[in-house]
């Protein structure tokens, strides 16, 4: 995978550069038990709230970065019959843009992303429910275990 650089023109700590691998995982961003051990606490390490603009300009970010092949790989694409690549839906690509951030902001691919806002994102028609419109918000987290 290749890393996606900064947006710089609208000043977020996307820090998408650092990013650490980090795959779309359909259905998962919110664990029924967010640690596995036991013994594990999860720590919020970053949150988020990108605007409608802040997620149409990530989204086209990553377009431009990956490529058509480099979406289609990351399962964000889908090659048509005709031949040209299509994007599969915005959920999935939210979900690429929370994943990456919240692996660079939490510094371990282990990270998990808990998305609260818009509903639209956890409905049962998330794939085609969720749109740009109303951004994106929620935290990172990472399991911990104190001694």
């Amino acid at each position: 995978m290749r890393p996606i650089p900064a947006l710089s023109m609208l000043c977020l700590p996307l820090l998408f550069a650092a990013a650490l691998p980090a795959t779309v995982r359909a259905h998962e961003t919110m664990p029924a038990n967010w640690c596995t051990n036991p013994d594990a606490k999860p720590q919020i390490v970053a949150t988020f709230n990108f605007s409608r603009q802040e997620l149409r300009a990530m989204a086209r970010q990553v377009e431009l970065t990956l490529g058509p092949e480099g979406l289609i790989a990351e399962g964000l694409a889908e090659r048509e019959a005709d031949g040209r690549c299509g994007i599969v839906d915005r959920w999935n690509m939210a979900t690429y843009i929370a994943q990456h951030y919240c692996g660079a902001a939490g510094g371990n691919p282990d990270v998990i992303i808990n998305i609260t806002a818009p509903s639209a994102y956890n409905s049962p028609q998330h794939h085609t429910a969720f749109n740009y419109e109303n951004g994106l918000q929620g935290s990172c987290a990472v399991c911990t275990v104190s001694e």
